[in-house]
């Protein structure tokens, strides 16, 4: 298992991984601009999703499909599925412990002034963690949608997409 120590993630089933592999497949979308896998003491792995905004935009204008700015484009059901399909692609690399389960498109992308990203916009999980801890708890909660009261302030309604 590669990867630095605090980044093994355990399973509730005991099974360790580093999520970076998972991540990396994930971030091989052009739709895809990171991926944050969560799965430590849960049933599955699940991931949060930020979508590239160049190329979802390209495409969504492609497909004819309206919106008003990032915040709304992803929280489109076409995005949603544009993803999950990418996803269910990597799934089949992957063995069945490992398979990724749920995600969640995230409303906004990752800020490096919040300390979400580094420089070389590598995820930063320990501020991601705390930023985004309504995410984990309704992932962990397994609940279908939720309201994420961001770092901004402002309240964000999210969905928790099954695969």
């Amino acid at each position: 298992v590669s990867g630095r120590s605090e980044d093994i993630i355990t399973l509730k089933s005991g099974k360790k991984f580093s999520p970076e592999n998972i991540e990396n497949l994930i971030s091989c979308s052009p739709f895809v601009k990171s991926a944050v896998v969560i799965g430590n003491n849960q049933q599955s792995v699940s991931v949060i999703v930020v979508i590239d905004p160049n190329s979802v935009n390209s495409w969504a204008d492609r497909k004819n499909i309206r919106y008003t700015g990032y915040t709304e484009l992803a929280a489109k059901q076409e995005v949603k599925d544009l993803i999950k399909s990418h996803i269910t692609c990597v799934n089949e690399t992957l063995e069945s412990e490992l398979k990724v389960k749920s995600f969640v498109v995230l409303h906004r992308t990752l800020v490096m002034t919040q300390g979400e990203v580094s420089k070389t916009m590598e995820v930063m999980r320990k501020s991601i963690a705390i930023n985004l801890k309504d995410v984990h708890s309704a992932i962990e909660g397994n609940k279908d949608n939720f309201t994420v009261k961001d770092v901004d302030q402002l309240s964000y309604e999210l969905n928790i997409n099954k695969i």
